[in-house]
Parts: structure tokens; sequence; C-alpha cells
């Protein structure tokens, strides 16, 4: 059975398709990314927290990152001794956008509708760098 109405309206129900990038991704890392996608919202955050606190590890060995409050729309990744955001004078904004770039790197990967910003950063005065990750439209997370 077929709503006529609904073929009718199939452009408000379709989604524009996103360009990805998964040249050099090894069959293992394939396999693993497509597992991802059969999780619940809540444990992608959690697992794309997980590997932006890696990588952050990984980009300079003096940074911390600590993964907190970690909900169904949202989570937040604290920055401690980021090497961006060591200045001697306040800056206008935050430094620690390259984190939050690679946040966003991250959700879209795994396929999350969320979005990181920095908001609190320690070049700007604040007394910590956080990144919050949180829905932006509702869809996934």
């Amino acid at each position: 059975m077929v709503n006529t109405n609904a073929l009718a309206d199939r452009t408000s129900f379709t989604q524009t398709p996103s360009p990805t990038d998964y040249d050099g991704e090894t069959t293992e890392q394939r396999l693993a990314r497509r597992a991802v996608r059969w999780m619940p919202a809540q444990l992608r955050v959690w697992l794309v927290l997980r590997l932006a606190r890696r990588l952050v590890r990984q980009t300079y060995g003096g940074t911390r990152a600590t993964i907190r409050d970690v909900r169904r729309e949202r989570g937040e990744l604290d920055l401690r001794g980021s090497v961006f955001c060591q200045v001697r004078t306040p800056v206008d904004s935050p430094l620690c956008q390259f984190y939050a770039a690679a946040v966003n790197v991250l959700c879209r990967r795994f396929d999350l509708s969320m979005t990181a910003e920095a908001v609190e950063c320690r070049a700007i005065g604040a007394p910590r760098c956080l990144i919050v990750c949180a829905v932006h439209d509702g869809t996934d997370a």
C-alpha cells in the first residue's frame, strides 16, 4: 500500500547528501565505523569524545582532556594545558578552536548531528578551556 500524498511530498522528507572523505581508510577502520552507526546516539557521543581525548593527547603530550557531562543531547570536553591557549595577554577569540574543529570532524564521521564549540578558553581569560558538543537540529542524538 502506497500513500500517494507522501510521494508528492517526498522533497520534505529527503536530506541532501553530505560529502565524506573515507580515503585512506583500512577495512578494519571501515568495519569499526559501520559498527558504531548501530550504537545508540549517547554511546556515539561518548565514543566521539573518547576519540577526541586521544587526539588531544597525541597532538601535544602536555595537554590533558577530561570528558564531562555526557548526555543524549550533549557532552563536554575539558582541556588542561593546551599549547594553543598558553598566552601572556588575553585575546578576543578562543584559541582552542583547533580541538573544536577536530570534534566536529569526528561528529560528521560518526553520523552525529552535533556540533562542537569552544565556549570557554584560557586565552580569553576563562579559568579553563571547555568544548561543548551539542545537538544542533535534534535529528540524530
